[in-house]
């Protein structure tokens, strides 16, 4: 959790491994929270990977990153499903144009869902994948690819958060995901699948 208005900030060229983890219920995760920002400074030449540190890596052997701001949903604030609900785990507000830090160039691999095969069909999906919720429109988001998620790629819950560039490659369920009233803008989008 990145919380009390802090910065993360990742340079281009990292390489974050998330340790496998089989257990639903404890998947690593990544949660910035109302008020933090995530800053990912990839380029075309090094981006940012977050990926399984698996030898043999599989959809899911991780969870999601999951950035929380306070931008409008239709239902005011939430909790993120499937995490415990806590101040951390809260998204929405009234505040559209807030701001959630910047991500370029960032490639996300065998993530996989907190808790997939549990999903209610009329509940927000468990986050997934990029998980965007309450995310405002100060935030910037660009060339973005998820590959191999054992769930949803994007997930736009709520927010007016904006983005571009966005691929999703092999993913399990949703490539992009809307949930609870998203008012953002988004420009080229690619869904492709060579499995079924």
């Amino acid at each position: 959790f990145v919380k009390n208005n802090a910065s993360l900030i990742i340079p281009a060229g990292v390489t974050v491994s998330a340790v496998k983890n089989d257990a639903l219920g404890d998947k690593s995760i990544l949660v910035i929270t109302k008020g933090a920002k995530l800053m990912i400074n990839g380029t075309l030449e090094k981006p940012v990977v977050f990926t399984s540190a698996a030898t043999t890596k599989a959809p899911g052997d991780w969870g999601a990153i999951i950035i929380l701001g306070k931008a409008p949903t239709n239902i005011g604030t939430g909790n993120v499903e499937g995490l415990t609900v806590s101040p951390d785990t809260e998204f929405g507000g009234t505040i559209s144009n807030d701001n959630s830090g910047s991500i370029s160039y960032l490639r996300m691999e065998y993530c996989g869902g907190i808790n997939p095969d549990n999903e209610n069909e009329w509940l927000v999906d468990k986050a997934s994948g990029l998980c965007l919720e309450s995310v405002g429109s100060a935030t910037t988001i660009n060339n973005v690819m998820i590959v191999h998620s054992r769930d949803d790629a994007f997930q736009f819950v709520g927010g007016t958060v904006n983005a571009t560039h966005l691929i999703g490659y092999n993913n399990g369920d949703d490539d992009f995901d809307f949930d609870l009233g998203y008012a953002g803008k988004l420009q080229y989008l690619l869904s492709y699948r060579t499995e079924l």
